[in-house]
């Protein structure tokens, strides 16, 4: 074996090993990637090709390193382009959805709502729901996609690029009867979620959420926790006021809470 042979040999053990460390951050196909080059180790011994594969190996490495610091160092513009590349999917599969308009509606009524804040408001599926009741509404998210199909259905609305965990009464310059989160504070980050909570509740005077219990969140997905909720809530002064299930057709039963600021619990 030559001396070229014996260093790229060197390098495929080395670079096989932090591959592997790294791998675990990364996303399937990047895993995928990684066999797809070891199966080429396996299948070919000629000089000239382990010296190809071996940069292969390196330049799949540092792509994947870029990768993981980029996530590590600027998580909130990789959940950006996360759901940027999301949002025309979910606006074709979720967007006309209405099951939850009647539980909002009776939320609002319960609490004599005349504003609501929108948290994570995609293409802006409940404003209709806004409009029917004559609420002014603000609506917040974090990807510049969704807002963009917000923008083009409802021209007037107001619309803020800004996650969940950033908003504050600073931020937005305006209170709240009612916050409505729909599938959005599952998706913020156990680091983030007490911030983005008292967040919330720093700007609205009752909140409306709809989202995965700890029990039912999938193993092997990193965009998606359970939250103690109701501790939660609890911590940043808010009592639970109700709370029930909606049956979204065919999917999931999928439990709601509506929290108010300083009311006791109903009964």
């Amino acid at each position: 074996m030559t001396d070229l042979s014996v260093a790229c040999s060197a390098s495929h053990c080395l670079m096989s090993t932090r591959i592997a460390k790294e791998a675990s951050l990364e996303e399937t196909h990047h895993a995928s990637e990684i066999e797809r080059i070891k199966k080429v180790f396996q299948r070919f011994d000629d000089e000239g090709l382990w010296k190809t594969v071996c940069q292969a190996i390196v330049s799949r490495y540092r792509n994947a390193l870029r990768i993981s610091i980029i996530r590590r160092a600027f998580p909130m513009l990789s959940l950006r382009s996360f759901w940027d590349q999301k949002a025309e999917y979910l606006h074709k599969q979720w967007g006309g959805l209405t099951h939850d308009f009647e539980v909002i509606a009776d939320c609002v009524r319960t609490i004599n709502a005349h504003s609501v804040l929108d948290v994570g408001c995609g293409d802006g599926r409940l404003f209709p729901l806004y409009y029917q009741s004559d609420l002014r509404f603000c609506g917040c998210d974090l990807s510049r996609a969704a807002l963009r199909l917000a923008r083009s259905r409802y021209p007037a609305a107001d619309l803020r690029r800004m996650a969940a965990e950033d908003i504050s009464f600073s931020s937005l310059g305006q209170a709240f009867d009612l916050a409505v989160s729909t599938r959005v504070l599952q998706h913020v980050r156990p680091a983030a979620i007490d911030r983005a909570v008292r967040g919330i509740c720093g700007v609205a005077s009752s909140v409306y959420i709809n989202e995965i219990a700890i029990e039912d969140v999938p193993d092997g997905i990193d965009y998606l926790f359970g939250h103690a909720y109701k501790a939660l809530f609890e911590n940043a002064g808010f009592k639970l006021v109700s709370s029930g299930w909606i049956q979204p057709g065919e999917l999931s039963p999928q439990q709601w809470f509506l929290f108010n600021k300083g009311t006791e619990k109903a009964a």
